[in-house]
């Protein structure tokens, strides 16, 4: 019994200096980051508010995607934005937010592969390059009516993925809804990569 006692009280201790240390940490934007820029060192735990508006709408932001060279990407599906926020003042945290792309039917999934990023919105699948060009890859993703696409990822081969959700819980979904698609590299089309999902993210 005494030794519960004195591991509560060494918690209870441990506790107590990991607050006090907390406190002494200076502000995100004054510590050491990786080189893999915009992340804090990971040994810090830090959290910094990058966009503040409370005029901004559920689901204002869904996805969100780092480039090389640090801007973190993000999408607005009720505006069909893209938003890009720098680095501008070197501190290794995304700031200055502006509009990187607009028009896009729902972009909901991002991500970036290749000096690209790539995005499902709606029916549509796109390929953005970071010079602005707009590339639609896909417009007939079998996206149920009310709800967003899913998930996109980009494999090493150039393949891309997108999930798509099914309508219902327990119904025969059309064929590529609860399903996760693909669209081979250099190819028309998508492909059915793989089924009985409810709603791949």
């Amino acid at each position: 019994m005494m030794k519960r006692y004195l591991v509560l009280i060494i918690c209870l201790f441990a506790l107590y200096g990991l607050g006090r240390a907390q406190d002494d940490l200076p502000p995100c934007s004054q510590r050491p980051t990786q080189v893999t820029k915009p992340f804090v060192d990971g040994r810090l735990w830090c959290m910094e508010r990058v966009i503040m508006d409370i005029s901004l709408p559920e689901a204002a932001f869904t996805a969100l995607a780092v480039a090389p060279d640090g801007t973190l990407y993000a999408t607005r599906p009720y505006s069909g934005q893209i938003i890009a926020l720098h680095d501008s003042d070197g501190d290794g945290l995304p700031d200055s937010p502006h509009v990187f792309a607009e028009g896009l039917r729902l972009p909901n999934a991002l991500a970036y592969h290749d000096g690209a990023l790539y995005i499902s919105g709606g029916r549509f699948l796109y390929r953005l390059a970071l010079d602005g060009a707009l590339e639609v890859l896909a417009d007939d993703l079998p996206v149920p009516d009310g709800l967003f696409a899913g998930g996109v990822a980009v494999a090493a081969n150039g393949d891309i993925y997108v999930g798509v959700g099914a309508p219902c819980d327990a119904c025969q979904p059309q064929r590529g809804q609860g399903a996760i698609l693909r669209l081979p590299a250099g190819a028309d089309g998508w492909e059915v990569a793989a089924t009985g999902l409810h709603f791949p993210a």
